[in-house]
């Protein structure tokens, strides 16, 4: 389970801005997580609370989006979403895509006092 170390890595970035915003105390983490991305929601939800008073020493709420897998089409540009990586363009059939979002996990809000 991986998560555990991305909880801590997501810990830690956020108690570096938390210094430098001069705040003290972190109350809730919000991220994005691509569909995509390898990370189970599901696990970094459950291991958060433990690593938070861990890393932070006190309870910190984290909020989950999870985002869609993306793709642009290079041949035509058109944009739309996808179940699977292997996808054809559903305006022209062309297999020149490229993901353009969901494979990547981003901390998108830090709400400190």
């Amino acid at each position: 389970m991986h998560e555990v170390s991305i909880a801590q890595s997501i810990a830690q970035s956020a108690m570096q801005h938390l210094a430098a915003n001069s705040a003290t105390c972190l109350t809730c983490i919000s991220v994005e997580i691509g569909a995509f991305s390898g990370v189970v929601a599901q696990s970094l939800e459950f291991v958060w609370p433990a690593v938070a008073m861990n890393v932070l020493g006190y309870e910190c709420e984290i909020n989950i989006k999870i985002v869609s897998l993306k793709i642009k089409c290079n041949s035509c540009g058109h944009t739309q979403e996808a179940d699977d990586i292997i996808q054809l363009c559903h305006n022209c059939q062309s297999t020149d895509v490229l993901v353009i979002e969901g494979m990547d996990m981003i901390i998108t809000r830090l709400e400190m006092q």
